[in-house]
């Protein structure tokens, strides 16, 4: 099934815990919000906070009994008004067999599916875990030659890399060269032959 933008930051589910909301989007990411940034909410008993209902197709949750209204674009933001930070900051991260989970410096947790970046997938075990967050706003794979910010993984965005791109890459990487993502769009620019994906 596929997506638009725009789906990808609509609810499907929802969970309220004493500490946090847990939020499970379209296209199978999940987002953990601290729950000490709505007093209302934390006021409300589990069962009020439990009580809750999707409208505008699941861009925002109502919670009648406690009057209170959630916009998820709102908790998707680089910067929500509740977190009190000028952006959101890396913590720490960890990728496992079919997702990355990057915990935030503000108290968010974002779960996104590992198989939207097809070079984290084509890594192992090693160079997936070799990561660095460069002014805490982006996250680096260098032996993969990947970037994600963490503005385009709040957003939705997945790789949007091109198949032949790709292709280069992972063939450079069977046959044990190292190749850099600019050195692949050259060789694309001067080589018009196709390249395998396998």
């Amino acid at each position: 099934m596929s997506y638009r933008i725009a789906d990808l930051r609509c609810a499907e589910e929802l969970e309220v815990t004493d500490d946090v909301i847990r939020v499970w989007l379209r296209g199978g990411r999940t987002l953990t919000v601290p729950l000490r940034w709505f007093p209302r909410l934390s006021a409300g008993t589990p069962d009020e906070r439990n009580r809750w209902e999707l409208i505008e197709s699941g861009t925002s949750v109502r919670w009648p009994e406690l009057d209170v209204e959630l916009a998820v674009d709102d908790w998707l933001a680089d910067s929500p008004p509740e977190a009190g930070t000028d952006w959101a900051c890396v913590g720490n991260l960890k990728i496992s067999g079919h997702t990355i989970s990057v915990w935030l410096q503000d108290g968010r947790t974002l779960t996104v599916p590992l198989h939207w970046f097809p070079r984290l997938c084509g890594g192992t075990v090693e160079e997936r875990n070799n990561w660095i967050a460069p002014g805490w706003s982006m996250i680096s794979w260098p032996d993969l030659d990947e970037d994600l910010t963490v503005r385009g993984l709040l957003a939705g965005g997945w790789s949007a890399e091109r198949a032949r791109t790709l292709g280069r890459w992972l063939l450079a990487r069977q046959e044990g060269r190292g190749i850099e993502h600019w050195q692949i769009v050259e060789h694309h620019r001067s080589d018009p032959k196709p390249v395998p994906l396998a």
